[in-house]
């Protein structure tokens, strides 16, 4: 067996830069406070660079579709009930529902979207939305919330009142087109 020697001053001379270490690490030096926030303000921007911004939107479900819509375009989600009819309105308005003292008017989105001439459905929910229009979509179904990317809408499949979100079988219902479809 071979005796090592332990040069006790070298060990000696390591522990004292360990101690400085230590200290200088844990004193409230101005410099080093403003390296770490520096380090960490750059961490934070980078994960956040890397974070694509999101969509919230419910997806809900019309025949044998999967659509979604904005959350901020929607003020509610009622069970659908039969609604009052109003003579001579054009077929794809079901009629009115009173909401909060006001009447609304309802109308069939599977009308607009599909061009389906068919029965209207008696049960589904409607979609309410945020003002100025306040028209409710009646709908067949609702899945749920979630949230899409805002890279995810494939722009080069547009339809008339949709796009196609990539990689799924959901497309983003467009608002605005409906709207205008309306009038």
């Amino acid at each position: 067996m071979t005796k090592t020697r332990i040069n006790w001053e070298q060990v000696r001379t390591q522990l004292r830069a360990s101690e400085r270490a230590l200290e200088e690490a844990l004193s409230d030096n101005p410099a080093r406070i403003q390296a770490v926030f520096r380090q960490r303000a750059q961490k934070l921007s980078q994960q956040t660079a890397r974070q694509a911004p999101s969509i919230s939107v419910l997806i809900f479900a019309l025949q044998s579709e999967r659509y979604a819509i904005r959350l901020q375009e929607l003020a509610e989600v009622l069970p659908f009930r039969q609604c009052t009819p109003v003579p001579g309105a054009p077929p794809h308005y079901l009629g009115v529902i009173n909401r909060h003292g006001e009447l609304r008017p309802v109308v069939d989105l599977a009308r607009i979207i599909t061009e389906n001439r068919g029965e209207t459905q008696t049960a589904g929910f409607v979609l309410m939305l945020r003002k100025p229009s306040q028209i409710g979509l009646r709908v067949d179904l609702v899945e749920g919330l979630r949230e899409l990317s805002a890279e995810q809408p494939d722009n080069a499949w547009q339809g008339s009142y949709t796009t196609k979100i990539a990689g799924e079988p959901l497309l983003l219902l467009d608002l605005p087109r409906v709207l205008d479809a309306l009038q």
